[in-house]
């Protein structure tokens, strides 16, 4: 970005920058994308533990967002939010650290670095006395336990409604009945057995009944970019105690 404006005329609308003026040494508000750009890589920034004021946790959101769209990357130390069950002013209790940490995580996840293909560069540090840290550090492990159930639910259901819209295909009038489809039976106590859920296993009956002969079922694989990495938190930052 540095040098657009100046040799090309490469303009832009604001985007809450601020920059000194070397003349004045005064903090100014910039009033163009490309005048006076963000060229630094990395930037660390500070968190109130407060919802929405200044320099609170979703102002930090704001903040973090400008920065990955121009390409840098950004760090915050969250020991100062609260933990779970906490009292809060109006009567409450708070959700906890890893709530919020989570819309930080899905917003830079969202995010694509220097607005193409690279993902935000985000690190989050947690002090080791906060009331939260144990499920700080053990919450890019829970997620990885929820990517592996995902990967794992999802083939075993494929491969037993399968089995049973297969078994639909068997028999007469009774092909539909469990109790008079001794193939259907089967595969319905096999698809049980693996924890298939009822709801399921019934819809697939129900299509077979309609006529429907296959369903494709969607599968999901551990690639560091799949869809199932992208269902669960945790992905967009590097964690520090």
């Amino acid at each position: 970005n540095t040098g657009l404006h100046w040799a090309y005329g490469i303009d832009g609308p604001p985007q809450g920058h601020c920059y000194v003026d070397h003349l004045t040494g005064e903090v100014e508000i910039s009033t163009s994308a490309y005048e006076h750009p963000q060229p630094h890589a990395c930037f660390i920034q500070s968190v109130k533990d407060d919802l929405v004021g200044d320099h609170g946790i979703m102002d930090l959101w704001v903040r973090e967002a400008r920065l990955f769209k121009y390409g840098s990357g950004t760090g915050s130390n969250f020991s100062d939010i609260r933990g779970e069950d906490e009292p809060l002013s109006g009567g409450g209790r708070s959700s906890g650290l890893l709530s919020f940490l989570k819309i930080g995580d899905r917003a830079a996840g969202a995010i694509k670095s220097g607005g193409t293909t690279r993902r935000a560069a985000k690190m989050v540090v947690v002090d080791v006395d906060h009331p939260d840290i144990e499920e700080f550090i053990n919450w890019k492990a829970s997620e990885e336990q929820k990517v592996a159930a995902l990967v794992t639910g999802s083939r075993s259901m494929a491969a037993h409604l399968k089995a049973v819209i297969a078994a639909c295909q068997n028999g007469g009038e009774g092909r539909f009945e469990v109790s008079d489809n001794p193939h259907l039976k089967q595969a319905y106590s096999a698809a049980k057995k693996a924890y298939i859920p009822e709801n399921c296993i019934q819809r697939v009956i129900e299509l077979a009944r309609q006529g429907v002969l296959e369903i494709e079922f969607r599968t999901y694989d551990t690639d560091w970019d799949s869809e199932a990495y992208r269902t669960v938190s945790g992905q967009n930052a590097n964690n520090t105690v």
